[in-house]
């Protein structure tokens, strides 16, 4: 089976949602992609590149991109470019499940889209960010990670945090 990948949608009301959109409107996938979070966000964008899943377990093997959406987000439809707290509950719920599909060796590897750090916690989620929520999610301990950027002639980790 193909290494799968998972990619989730961030805060609906952000950048995601057209990351994800513009980037797999130009390349297709060479491996099966996952992406999660509110389906309507990605359609506000324009017709689905997408397959929709109804368990993040229907992944099939073949390349392409399959949208999962969590059930606590049935239906969520945000307003592009406005910050509300249910962006940040949208971003939280999509990164427990890419947890979810990590652990259980559904994905190889995962992409996060921006999330809105303040309506993160706003929703519940007591994370200053992604990094400080998957470090504890999956169990590095509070020194055992950092974000590491990659980009073709650039790579950087960052050994600082901010609030």
């Amino acid at each position: 089976m193909a290494r799968a990948l998972c990619v989730t949608l961030g805060d609906p009301g952000g950048l995601g949602p057209e990351l994800v959109r513009r980037f797999f409107a130009s390349y297709a996938p060479k491996v099966p992609v996952l992406v999660l979070g509110p389906e309507k966000s990605l359609l506000r964008l324009g017709p689905a590149l997408h397959q929709r899943l109804e368990l993040p377990e229907d992944l099939p093997s073949r390349p392409g991109l399959y949208l999962f959406e969590p059930p606590e987000l049935n239906g969520l439809d945000l307003p592009p470019g406005q910050a509300a707290p249910e962006g940040g509950l949208a971003a939280g719920h999509s990164l427990e499940w890419a947890v979810r599909c990590l652990q259980s060796g559904l994905v190889h590897g995962l992409c996060t889209c921006p999330l809105n750090k303040a309506m993160l916690q706003a929703a519940g989620f007591d994370f200053p960010g992604h990094t400080e929520f998957l470090a504890q999610r999956l169990g590095t301990g509070p020194h055992g990670h950092c974000m590491h950027l990659c980009g073709p002639r650039l790579r950087v980790s960052l050994v600082t945090t901010h609030p």
